[in-house]
């Protein structure tokens, strides 16, 4: 079973976003994420956003973060032939998967089974985990300075207080 994870934005009322179905860890995905935003969309949240949510509307495999290589879900056999880890982002929508249009996940849905949020603010990366079938915002990341994600992850996995802002 993979680490799930939601990508989203916010909204007037709260958020809605996309599942991503595996290595939904801050240390893995944040990280992604977080490069994405400040590297490959040159700070431009408005299109991550897009790209993230509205361009892959069946949601998300895995994210790579490698943005030279063509978006897709690739089989598990193609994986497997590939002497190099292939770190494409792989959507359910395009590639060797054709899902239909899943409808976006909110703040109002319950869910027990994701692990992870991020939602791609204006200014920050904002890093949900979840507490009674919901999720609770835990970290701002500004998109000024990326974080240490590895110590980032060890501190959210064992718990949090009160929400952390970064850096």
């Amino acid at each position: 079973m993979g680490t799930s994870s939601i990508i989203g934005r916010p909204t007037p009322t709260g958020w809605e976003g996309r599942l991503c179905s595996y290595d939904g860890h801050p240390d893995h995905q944040g990280r992604v994420l977080f490069e994405a935003v400040t590297g490959h969309f040159a700070g431009d949240v408005d299109a991550a956003r897009g790209y993230f949510i509205d361009d892959h509307p069946a949601g998300w495999s895995y994210l790579g973060g490698d943005f030279t290589k063509p978006t897709g879900h690739l089989l598990p056999g193609y994986l497997a032939s590939q002497s190099e880890p292939d770190e494409r982002n792989q959507c359910y929508c395009h590639g060797d998967r054709h899902d239909p249009p899943a409808p976006l996940i909110t703040h109002r849905d319950p869910l027990p089974w994701t692990d992870y949020g991020y939602l791609l603010g204006d200014d920050n990366l904002t890093m949900l985990v979840p507490a009674h079938a919901s999720l609770w915002a835990v970290a701002e990341v500004d998109w000024s300075a990326a974080p240490d994600w590895d110590d980032l992850s060890v501190r959210l996995r064992h718990g949090t207080s009160h929400p952390l802002r970064l850096p």
